[in-house]
């Protein structure tokens, strides 16, 4: 799972397509770019339940995917690299679906 941060208002697939698919080949790994809505359009929290969905969907559906859900890993850049503490935080008292 990759969120990118760019201050929560600019960036997307198309900015990150070749820094992703480096990563992607320098790894050896799957990775899943989340495109989160971007603010001003899209009020906090929304970018990260929306990363929270995608990491949960991503993991529910991890065969689909052809990825082991039990090596799920989270990369977030910038204002993004506090997402996975919020959505555990979420999810942990049950702010959102589990």
């Amino acid at each position: 799972m990759y969120f990118h941060g760019a201050s929560w208002v600019m960036g997307d697939s198309t900015t990150h397509d070749r820094l992703v698919r480096e990563l992607a080949v320098g790894a050896n790994a799957m990775v899943v770019f989340v495109d989160y809505g971007r603010a001003p359009e899209h009020r906090c929290p929304v970018a990260i339940e929306q990363a929270y969905a995608a990491t949960c969907y991503v993991s529910e559906h991890a065969e689909e995917f052809g990825v082991d859900a039990t090596r799920l890993a989270v990369l977030a850049i910038a204002q993004a690299a506090t997402w996975p503490q919020s959505c555990r935080y979420l999810q942990s008292n049950s702010l959102v679906p589990q």
